[in-house]
C-alpha cells in the first residue's frame, strides 16, 4: 500500500475496512472519511482486529463516518490508542458525537495512554480536527478541555 491510503466516500461498512488493514503493510495516513455507514461498529471492528499497535499510522481521518455519542467517542479512542505514532486525528462532521462523545473520547485517551496501558502511549497530537461534532457552549468547551 502507498503511505497515504484514502477510501473516503466509498460506502464502506463495518467489515469492509478489515481487508484494507490486513494487507502486509498498513498505510501511514488513513482516511475513512465520508463513509457514513461505517459508524462505531466499523471503528470497533478495526480496533478489535489489532491486539497490538499500528505504529505506522500517523494520520487518521474518520470525519463524517456516522459516529454518535459515547459509543462513537470510545470507538475513536480505541483506534487512536493503537496508533502509537498518531500525530493527526480528524473526526469532524460527526454531529452526533456531541459533548458526551467527546468527553468519552478524552476520558478513554487519558485512561489508555498511561504507563500501565495495554495499548501503549499515545504520542502528543500535532493536530486535532473536531469541527461540526455537535459541540456548543460551555459544555462543549469543557468537553475539549
Amino acid at each position: 500500500l502507498p503511505l497515504w491510503q484514502t477510501v473516503a466516500d466509498c460506502g464502506l461498512s463495518s467489515g469492509d475496512v478489515l481487508t484494507l488493514v490486513r494487507l502486509p503493510r498498513a498505510p501511514a495516513k488513513l482516511s475513512l472519511a465520508f463513509n457514513e455507514d461505517f459508524r462505531a461498529e466499523g471503528l470497533g471492528a478495526l480496533a478489535a482486529e489489532f491486539c497490538g499497535e499500528l505504529p505506522l499510522i500517523d494520520s487518521l481521518n474518520v470525519g463524517h463516518c456516522g459516529l454518535d455519542g459515547v459509543e462513537g467517542g470510545r470507538a475513536i479512542a480505541a483506534v487512536a490508542l493503537r496508533c502509537a505514532g498518531l500525530k493527526h486525528l480528524k473526526f469532524s462532521g460527526n454531529r452526533g458525537l456531541g459533548c458526551l462523545g467527546i468527553q468519552a473520547l478524552a476520558e478513554d485517551l487519558r485512561a489508555g495512554s498511561g504507563p500501565d496501558s495495554v495499548a501503549g502511549l499515545l504520542a502528543p497530537l500535532d493536530s486535532l480536527w473536531v469541527s461540526d461534532c455537535g459541540l456548543s457552549g460551555e459544555a462543549g468547551a469543557l468537553a475539549l478541555a
